[in-house]
Formats: structure tokens, sequence, C-alpha cells
């Protein structure tokens, strides 16, 4: 006669959850696995066609070049002072670029509120593994644009 839950102990029906829990946790990850793997194949293929495209473009770059100063020599300018234009208006833009880029980096922040957020909840939880039970919960960080932030909230 099969033994009932009623016939086994609390050991052996903790143990019982503890494996069924391992196998959904071990299943799921199987699954996400799998979904991973397949998503990465189909990105990595992607990922491949967007760098030839770039490489074919970054070719054909060259040859409009190359067709537009000897436009430029064809409307009577001599070879030389063709490409030159050509390659000092690359030099121009590529400064400009870079410019631009560094200005856009040098307002690049770090995830502040998530670090001060972090902060928080590690001390909360450091105060309750010390029995300070009193203290107050963690407070939501307001959304981007809300008033005020959580450096001048009060706990």
């Amino acid at each position: 006669m099969p033994a009932t839950a009623s016939d086994r102990s609390i050991g052996q029906l903790v143990s019982d959850a503890l494996e069924d829990v391992r196998a959904i946790v071990r299943h799921e990850r199987d699954l996400a696995k799998a979904e991973i793997t397949a998503a990465a194949k189909k990105g990595g293929v992607g990922a491949a066609l967007l760098v030839v495209a770039a490489s074919l473009l970054g070719l054909s770059l060259i040859y409009l070049l190359i067709a537009a100063a000897e436009g430029l020599h064809a409307a009577g300018m001599t070879r030389w002072g063709a490409y030159l234009v050509v390659g000092g208006s690359l030099v121009v833009l590529a400064v400009v670029l870079a410019l631009v880029g560094l200005a856009m980096l040098k307002r690049v922040r770090g995830p502040e509120r998530a670090v001060e957020q972090g902060k928080g909840t590690v001390d909360d939880v450091k105060d309750a593994l010390h029995g300070h039970e009193d203290s107050p919960p963690v407070e939501a960080v307001p959304p981007v644009g809300a008033a005020g932030t959580r450096a001048n909230a009060t706990r």
C-alpha cells in the first residue's frame, strides 16, 4: 500500500518539495538556454549581414569620392586639386563629427539612481540582519522627471 502524505514525515515532504523545485529550475534553465541559443544564432546571422552591408557601403563610398574628384577635374580643376578638395572635405567632416561625438560623451552619466537605490537596499538589508527591525522600508526611486530624488527624500 503506497504511503500517503499523512504517513510521511515533514522532512520527507520538504525534501520532495525541494527536489521538485530543483527539477523545475533545471527545466526552466534548459528552456532558457535553448531559446537564447536560437536567438543568438539568428542575431549572429543578422549581425554578419549588417557587417557585409557596411563593408559594401564603405567600398561604394570610396568610388563615389573618386567620382566626385574626377567630376571636379572634368569641370576644369586640376586633378590633384580636385582630390585635395574631396580629401580636405572628408577631414573637415571627420573633425566636426569627432567634436560632436566628444561633446555627447561628456554629457553621459552613470546609472546614478540605480546605484543610489542599490546602496539603500544594501543598507536596509544590513540593518535587518543586525536586528534593527524598526528600520523603515526602502523607498521607491521616483520616476524620471518627478520632483525630488532619493538623495533629498527622508528615510
